[in-house]
């Protein structure tokens, strides 16, 4: 970790877009002031349904004698299409509005008119083409604004400047917005922006934006994070971010720039992060970065083909982390990363690098994490990594190399991954005593031996090998082991019963059933019986039915259970007997063809008092109440303490018919019961 830098504002992601959530599932939060009412942010929107039409909120939804105390409103998802005027008059606590996932073609005026507390407003995922002049006026409070996921070609500022009548002068009224965001639009120019004097985050992501002018954000004097990616833009004129003095976080990736002005960042004196992934870059100007302070620096997926060490040169003493994954990088050397001595990241995997000479790493002495994956390389030199002392992370996967490199005896390495190579044999030359997790999956293994070098491992993945056989012997030594992963085993023709006996810590365990060996010969659960730390267990069932692969397995303090495999189509009902008797299970049946379930397939978990039932991602058509409570009982006298944690059904091509009439009914009843639960809990934690 970077201890030296300043923290950072809050970034929006690479790549492919991700959830925007928090992780808490609330609207992005601010860079300062206080926190924002929680709302929380739904999925994309459901497909139309002409059997439900839309429909406008009830009259008198929200009555203000009756609601004049009311600070937060959801009201997501409920195909509303039409606002009136006076739907949220008399509201004057009011302080988060969530209209998200609805069917809102435009906003009339005035219809959010005297809110004078409301902070949050999200009207996410609608269809709103336009934004009336004076939307929101009259919203003093208003500082965070979501209108992103709709349809919106051309915004003005009208719309929400003047919120304050008290700080309206010289004829221009200004916002007290912080966080305005409109991704997911269809906006093509940028003209409208101005009297945002104190908005700090900008979101203009996958929107139609194709250039950006001149001084076109010069009003924004307190911005600090402007997210433009996932645009067109292929011109970037000069002095475009001119008057960002403040800017921390600018994003440009997913463009088509393909040339950037001289000086282009100059005026960015803030700038600390700088995303310019997935554009068309071959060079970069050596003012590029100029009087900026850059500490993070992404150049991924650009048409690179060489380290551009003069541009980098400007930010030297500052950058830490550099990417400049997938691009035609042919060399990296000592020269080309001097110009950055105080570099900890750095990833250049996915290029044409063929040699790595054993010097490179020694002008950046403070490399924590180094990516060289997915190169030519077919060996790295003893000598590569012992001026990086302080190097934890290296990931050298799918890089042709035939053995595990040397390493010197100061270099703290935690982690390493060599998997997708050609190395035969798991041994190192070096003794690693701070590695804690190793991948080699996908090498030319045929057995597992000595780990004396890697005393301290922790999680080995050794997956898609073609080991023969695994016995007593072959994880001797791996006493710390925590985690272990041995899929892909198709080789393997001998498994004892006492194979992962010495690892005694083992807590976590990812594992496939082997037919290919004589049952007589060999069972799953006389294997995992003798696990007696076992927590999690992950089985991929290669067979096309689930019987009693997993009987003895007796793993008492088993907390998840996770049965996984496209082949599997059957499961029966003995399927768990014996093997846990744990009374918190997570049970998981997952990314399996399954189209049903055995009645009383929980018969033989009766300790698991609190069950938590997920059936995600598998093709059940429907499912049965026989299933969870057996054949002879009625599952209204038991209700859902069956399941307390509750039964989840996602990603199922579900039909809905009578047959699911119960689950429904099912549901509701979970949900009063957990919060009767949660309540008796509560009042009993108050009374102690």
């Amino acid at each position: 970790a970077d201890h030296n830098s300043l923290p950072l504002p809050q970034e929006a992601s690479l790549g492919p877009r991700q959830p925007r959530t928090t992780p808490d599932g609330q609207l992005p939060l601010p860079l300062s002031g206080p926190r924002p009412p929680p709302l929380l942010r739904p999925p994309p929107p459901p497909r139309p349904d002409p059997q439900r039409p839309d429909r406008p909120p009830p009259q008198g939804l929200l009555h203000p004698i009756v609601h004049r105390h009311l600070e937060e409103a959801r009201l997501g998802f409920n195909r509303i299409a039409e606002l009136d005027s006076d739907a949220f008059v008399g509201l004057p606590r009011l302080e988060a509005l969530d209209l998200s996932g609805n069917r809102l073609g435009r906003l009339r005026r005035g219809t959010f008119r005297d809110l004078p507390s409301l902070r949050t407003l999200n009207l996410c995922c609608n269809r709103i083409e336009s934004v009336p002049d004076d939307a929101f006026h009259h919203l003093p409070s208003l500082a965070y604004l979501d209108l992103s996921r709709n349809r919106i070609g051309e915004f003005s500022m009208e719309a929400v400047v003047n919120n304050d009548i008290g700080r309206f002068s010289a004829g221009k009224g200004e916002s007290s917005l912080l966080l305005l965001d409109l991704r997911d639009n269809r906006l093509q120019e940028l003209s409208w922006l101005e009297g945002l004097t104190d908005l700090e985050r900008l979101l203009l992501s996958d929107n139609e934006l194709s250039r950006i002018d001149s001084r076109r954000f010069a009003n924004l004097q307190s911005l600090l994070t402007l997210q433009l990616d996932g645009n067109s833009i292929a011109t970037v004129e000069p002095d475009a971010f001119k008057g960002l003095l403040r800017l921390q976080v600018l994003d440009l990736s997913r463009n088509a720039v393909e040339t950037l002005p001289a000086a282009a960042f100059a005026s960015l004196v803030s700038l600390r992060v700088l995303r310019l992934a997935g554009n068309r870059l071959r060079s970069l100007a050596p003012d590029a970065f100029q009087n900026t302070l850059l500490e993070r620096l992404d150049l991924s997926r650009n048409d690179f083909s060489f380290v551009p060490s003069l541009a980098l040169g400007a930010v030297g003493a500052s950058l830490r982390r550099l990417d400049l994954s997938r691009n035609a990088v042919e060399h990296v050397d000592a020269a080309s990363l001097a110009a950055c001595p105080v570099l900890t990241h750095l990833d250049v995997s996915h290029n044409k690098i063929l040699v790595v000479p054993p010097d490179s790493f020694a002008m950046v002495p403070n490399l924590v994490v180094v990516n060289l994956s997915h190169n030519l390389l077919e060996e790295v030199d003893e000598n590569l990594f012992q001026e990086t002392r302080n190097l934890m992370v290296l990931n050298l996967a799918e890089t042709k190399l035939k053995r595990i490199p040397a390493f010197g005896p100061s270099v703290p390495l935690r982690v390493l991954d060599v998997s997708r190579n050609a190395i035969a044999e798991l041994r190192s030359e070096s003794v690693l005593p701070d590695l804690v997790e190793l991948v080699a999956s996908r090498n030319p293994v045929q057995k597992l031996q000595s780990w004396s070098w890697a005393p301290q491992l922790q999680t080995l993945d050794v997956s898609d090998c073609p080991v023969s056989s695994l016995t007593r012997d072959s994880f001797r030594g791996l006493g710390r082991l925590r985690r272990l992963k041995l899929l892909g085993m198709e080789s393997l023709r001998r498994l004892d019963a006492d194979a992962l006996e010495a690892l005694k810590g083992l807590e976590e365990l990812e594992i496939q059933t082997c037919p290919q060996i004589e049952r007589y010969r060999f069972r799953l659960g006389s294997l995992l019986s003798r696990v007696y730390n076992l927590r999690e267990l992950v089985v991929w069932v290669t067979e096309d039915s689930l019987v009693d692969q997993l009987a003895g397995t007796a793993a008492t303090r088993l907390e998840k259970l996770g049965i996984r495999g496209v082949n599997l189509t059957s499961i029966s009902p003995q399927a768990f007997k014996d093997v846990t008797q744990s009374r918190v299970l997570s049970l998981s049946i997952s990314g399996t063809g399954l189209s049903r379930l055995p009645a009383g397939l929980l018969r033989h978990l009766p300790d698991a008092t609190f069950l938590t039932l997920h059936l995600n991602d598998n093709a059940l058509r429907s499912i049965q109440s026989e299933v969870l409570y057996g054949e002879e009982e009625d599952w209204t006298v038991r209700g859902s303490r069956v399941a307390p944690g509750g039964v989840w059904l996602e990603g199922n091509p579900l039909e809905c018919d009578c047959h699911l009439l119960w689950y429904s009914r099912w549901l509701r009843r979970w949900g009063r019961e957990s919060m009767q639960a949660r309540g008796k809990a509560s009042t009993a934690v108050m009374g102690q």
